[in-house]
């Protein structure tokens, strides 16, 4: 929970993304099971209060790619002691959709995902509808490149049929924002109109 609001979701990488290569003391255990850690508070906090500590999710003494990982393996986790939560800029999430271009299945689209606004990191969860999800192309994001310029958490409730995205960059640079993802779905029953109605909101610091 790298933001200490309680529970571990796909907002959690805006908070590393936030504080990436900031440095503190290690815990005496590094490894990311969820369970309660002791940890040396580090000198800054995130804008909720919480402690920076909270971002290195592996307690190896830095905030880094890695502690991402703890997200993904943790992800839905909760505990009762908290800060309050970040506070976020809503902003309108655009969708735009494609037939795919392989000629051997009529049913694939691409969602394309966009946002015009200046942003570091967005949070945002996608409801698409009657279909399965197949995967997510961050190759041409806005916000640079996975590894290099930005981090990210990609969840996908196969049960509700939602795709829970969390991405940041960590450079400390806003930058002005386009297209950001496109999600591979396939449409078992052509929805068009659930698909495009979708109401997602986006989440920017």
């Amino acid at each position: 929970d790298a933001d200490n609001d309680g529970e571990v979701n796909n907002i959690d990488v805006l908070a590393i993304g936030l504080m990436h290569s900031e440095t503190g003391m290690a815990r005496d255990s590094i490894d990311i099971t969820f369970e309660g850690k002791c940890a040396n508070d580090w000198t800054d906090n995130l804008p909720n209060g919480a402690n920076t500590k909270h971002t290195d999710c592996d307690g190896n003494g830095i905030t880094e790619n890695d502690d991402v990982q703890a997200i993904l393996d943790n992800y839905g986790q909760t505990h009762p002691i908290t800060d309050i939560m970040l506070d976020f800029t809503n902003i309108p999430l655009q969708i735009s959709q494609t037939l795919s271009a392989d000629p051997t299945n009529s049913n694939i689209y691409i969602l394309e995902i966009s946002a015009n606004a200046t942003v570091y990191g967005l949070a945002y969860t996608l409801d698409y509808g009657i279909g399965n999800y197949l995967g997510i192309d961050f190759s041409n994001s806005c916000l640079g490149t996975e590894g290099i310029d930005f981090v990210k958490v990609v969840k996908n409730d196969v049960n509700n049929h939602k795709l829970h995205i969390g991405i940041s960059r960590t450079n400390r640079i806003n930058v002005n924002c386009g297209s950001i993802a496109k999600i591979t779905n396939a449409v078992l029953v052509l929805p068009l109109a659930m698909i495009n109605s979708s109401r997602s909101i986006i989440k920017r610091w």
